[in-house]
């Protein structure tokens, strides 16, 4: 049991962490749990810190739910995660909730949709300026599209996520492009390219 905070948003914050780490332990129960408590600490509090964190659990107990296969809680959280990020104008926090969505509808085996989300995550990570988070939705993609049999598709989201992979000099991920786009060329006995 966790020491009563006198300040709710600090409480609100600690519980916030210990969900998350229950959540990478793959306690989802716990951590929505944890969620739930902290959420109900910053109830009626408007200030900027306070909807940060409540994004934060918005997104975080989507998530969870999506870990446990349970798709109508996910997608209910996500989407207000979604629109709380678009009404604080926060285009990061946005694309965020938009690549959970898609990789919720990934885990449900809608490919559609989950190209459909992730190409909106990509243009509001353009907007923000994400780099890193521009390469992950172009990767994301090329493997969407590729599972889709979108193999062209495929190919321009590869080489784009190479391109800002270089651009970042990150060679780990560049490596896994190249891996990941061999795969699909051998796969698609596209050879010569």
């Amino acid at each position: 049991v966790y020491p009563a905070q006198t300040d709710p948003l600090s409480h609100a914050t600690m519980l916030t962490n210990v969900g998350l780490n229950q959540y990478k332990r793959g306690n989802f129960r716990d951590a929505i749990g944890k969620y739930l408590d902290a959420n109900k600490l910053i109830e009626g509090l408007t200030d900027s810190t306070s909807q940060v964190i409540r994004n934060k659990i918005l997104l975080n107990t989507g998530n969870c739910y999506s870990k446990m296969g349970v798709a109508d809680s996910a997608f209910l959280y996500l989407i207000q995660s979604r629109k709380l990020a678009e009404e604080r104008m926060d285009k990061d926090g946005e694309a965020n909730a938009l690549i959970n969505i898609g990789n919720t509808y990934q885990r449900f085996d809608d490919t559609k949709n989950a190209i459909l989300y992730t190409q909106q995550a990509l243009s509001a990570y353009k907007e923000s300026g994400n780099a890193v988070r521009i390469l992950a939705s172009y990767s994301k993609l090329a493997a969407l599209y590729d599972k889709a049999g979108m193999t062209d598709e495929a190919m321009r989201a590869f080489n784009e996520a190479e391109k800002w992979a270089a651009k970042l000099k990150l060679k780990k991920e560049l490596g896994v492009i190249y891996h990941n786009k061999g795969i699909m060329m051998t796969t698609q006995e596209r050879y010569q390219e």
